[in-house]
């Protein structure tokens, strides 16, 4: 798996608002030593990598456990795991042979009602036994560490291990996307100033470096200044808050 490798759909106007803080269209970006697909390499790209590491894109998968436990990631875009729990069955409830029966009973104690949100069409104080079912169904939950034993194995793509209970195995798979129409709309002003930050510090970088023919050095540290406030503002100030999952390479 690398994020870096393949096609990018990344729209022109998001190009043309990440090479606005360059100068671009009072400057060309040739004239910078940039043009679209470079810059699209060398900031939006790394500016997409980054985010997912921070906001990914959930897949849910629910997987019934009785011992030992060896799930493949699901598809090539997964990266990582973003929450894995445990929905155990309750009252002596046992898993049999037969499989359509094993399918009724794990539904039962599915995890698809337990985030809170409440299904179109029902009251959530229309009685006192939905709130009681609620309630034992959050309470099904274990943590993974007292279910058993779990380990993300990131190099071969796998979640192996084992459990001494019967349940569900509730993974919220953590995936990226090579489509910047995948971004969320409330982060995408935050992710092309996350952009502007690398192609900023590219040019304050390029710019402080002397020139081998004339030995003259351009002054790149208001490139440089205007990364490092787009640092503090978005990575320090807003996304400071959550731990990214792994750095993708």
């Amino acid at each position: 798996m690398n994020f870096s490798v393949g096609k990018f759909n990344i729209p022109d106007v998001i190009v043309d608002q990440v090479s606005a803080d360059l100068g671009v269209p009072i400057l060309e970006l040739e004239d910078m030593g940039l043009n679209r697909e470079r810059l699209i390499n060398l900031a939006i790209v790394p500016s997409l990598r980054l985010y997912w590491c921070y906001y990914p894109i959930i897949l849910k998968k629910e997987y019934p456990i009785t011992s030992s436990v060896d799930i493949e990631f699901p598809d090539d875009d997964v990266f990582n795991v973003a929450m894995a729990r445990v929905a155990v069955l309750q009252n002596g409830t046992k898993l049999g042979k037969n499989p359509f029966i094993n399918e009724v009973i794990m539904r039962k104690y599915s995890s698809s009602r337990s985030y809170g949100k409440t299904p179109d069409g029902r009251d959530p104080y229309v009685t006192t036994s939905v709130r009681i079912s609620e309630l034992a169904e959050s309470q099904s939950y274990i943590n993974l560490s007292k279910a058993g034993n779990f380990n993300i194995d990131i190099d071969n793509r796998r979640l192996w291990g084992y459990s001494n209970v019967q349940g569900n195995l509730v993974v919220n798979w953590a995936k990226y996307s090579r489509d910047w129409g995948k971004v969320r709309f409330e982060h995408e002003s935050d992710v092309v100033d996350v952009a502007k930050m690398y192609a900023l510090r590219f040019i304050g970088g390029i710019r402080g470096q002397s020139d081998p023919n004339t030995g003259v050095t351009a002054d790149g540290s208001g490139f440089i200044q205007r990364a490092d406030q787009i640092e503090q503002s978005i990575l320090e100030n807003k996304w400071k808050a959550k731990k990214p999952l792994i750095v993708m390479h």
